[in-house]
């Protein structure tokens, strides 16, 4: 749909459910794949990739069913780093016509 529709626009919560010590050791290992009966990580590139809309993409948590923390690491090894700024903050932005302050990871 995001693909073919300019008006719709992908949230990525939900996208993992079950333990943080498979997510930690995938994103610590550097190797994205697949953790059995839970994410498809494959398919979820694949499907992003296809799309393209990188733009009409924005970062969701599924707080408080998965621990944030973890959540916002695995997107950032699934979302190309060339994208991160729109996915990860000025996507939302656009989307809920809001302006956020600076975050202190962003404060210089």
């Amino acid at each position: 749909m995001v693909w073919h529709q300019p008006n719709i626009w992908l949230e990525l919560s939900g996208l993992y459910e079950g333990p943080v010590e498979p997510l930690d050791e995938m994103i610590r290992s550097g190797t994205l794949r697949p953790i059995y009966g839970t994410t498809f990580v494959e398919e979820l590139i694949q499907a992003l990739t296809f799309a393209g809309r990188y733009e009409r993409v924005v970062y969701g948590s599924d707080y408080p069913c998965h621990p944030m923390a973890s959540y916002r690491r695995f997107m950032e090894a699934v979302i190309p780093k060339e994208h991160h700024t729109r996915v990860f903050r000025t996507n939302m932005e656009e989307l809920y016509g809001v302006k956020l302050d600076a975050l202190p990871s962003e404060a210089k």
